[in-house]
């Protein structure tokens, strides 16, 4: 199928899950952020009130949007006392980008907000709590098949061990009332919106340009995941967390690791780019480069009917479809 096939089949997949949805109203916090905008507009599109909780609002803003710097302790509970909401989406999160290293950060957003939050779901009488985890939890030290959730933990990065370390807590909240949880570890996902800096818009931007793009050797693997269908598994997760009132956690993932040459070239086929403005090797792998980095959805495969929906290339020439026809 063209990519543009599967687009509008999403739309008659949105209508058919909104009405099998046992809920009707939700909040989101990251909703500013890559995934966090696309889980809004899924909300928007399946008819779910969502409520987007954000550091500052911003122009573009639809929707109601409350304010909160979860940098600050107790702000989240001052701002959200007296709320309820059906399902909680927890998305915000601090180290994503390599420049965000301060640690005290790390610990109030990624560990203290999230037991926050859980607080509040617990507290206020909400179904449930999501949280967007990271696949930075697992020690990849070693590592070269897909991992499951029983694999050891991070507890070198800052920012994989702070992200554990919440998701611990809310664990432990979570198990002494009666609210589900679903923890969602997340991979690489790629898709429209994301920063410039990262693989795929950079990419892009310059081989449109017929510019030759310098990459690393292109050895490492990595568990590429279209935004659509990481969206997709986060709304499953909740449905399936209201109807247990369980604790779980899974991997949102494809299981399938390819390397980042396969990825950039790809990418030149989708473009109709030939292979030599890729230039492999130019650029020198990072003295801490993870060079295997993917994980095994078994689990969420067992807890919901979720599985991703795109095949690497048809995620790439769709999410080129979208960026190249907001560019003209």
């Amino acid at each position: 199928d063209r990519p543009t096939g599967r687009i509008q089949s999403q739309a008659s997949d949105c209508l058919m899950n909104a009405m099998q949805r046992r809920w009707a109203s939700a909040l989101v916090t990251g909703g500013t952020g890559f995934i966090g905008r696309h889980l809004l507009a899924r909300l928007a599109r399946e008819g779910i009130t969502a409520t987007s909780l954000q550091r500052r609002k911003l122009p573009s803003d639809s929707g109601e949007v409350l304010v909160a710097d979860m940098r600050t302790s107790g702000e989240l509970e001052r701002v959200l006392a007296g709320r309820r909401f059906d399902v909680v989406f927890h998305l915000a999160a601090y180290g994503v980008s390599p420049h965000d290293r301060d640690i005290q950060l790390m610990q109030a957003i990624n560990t203290d907000a999230t037991a926050s939050l859980a607080r509040f779901t617990q507290r206020s009488g909400s179904h449930a709590l999501v949280i967007a985890g990271s696949g930075s939890e697992y020690d990849f030290a070693g590592v070269d098949t897909p991992v499951d959730i029983a694999h050891p933990l991070q507890t070198k990065s800052a920012y994989g061990a702070s992200k554990a370390a919440g998701n611990a807590a809310a664990l432990a909240i979570a198990g002494s009332a009666p609210i589900g949880l679903a923890i969602g570890r997340l991979f690489n996902v790629y898709g429209p919106g994301e920063a410039e800096h990262r693989l795929l818009p950079s990419l892009t931007s310059r081989l449109l340009r017929n510019e030759s793009v310098d990459l690393s050797a292109g050895t490492q693997l990595r568990d590429f995941l279209h935004v659509d269908d990481a969206v997709a598994a986060l709304l499953a997760l909740a449905d399936a967390a209201i109807e247990r009132q369980g604790r779980d956690i899974v991997n949102i993932a494809t299981g399938i690791p390819v390397t980042v040459r396969l990825f950039a070239e790809l990418c030149a086929n989708v473009l109709g780019k030939p292979h030599a403005l890729l230039r492999f090797g130019a650029l020198p792998l990072r003295p801490d480069e993870m060079m295997f980095f993917s994980g095994n959805p078994q689990a969420i495969r067992a807890l919901t009917n979720w599985q991703p929906s795109y095949q690497l290339r048809d995620g790439i020439a769709a999410t080129i479809e979208t960026m190249h026809g907001a560019r003209e």
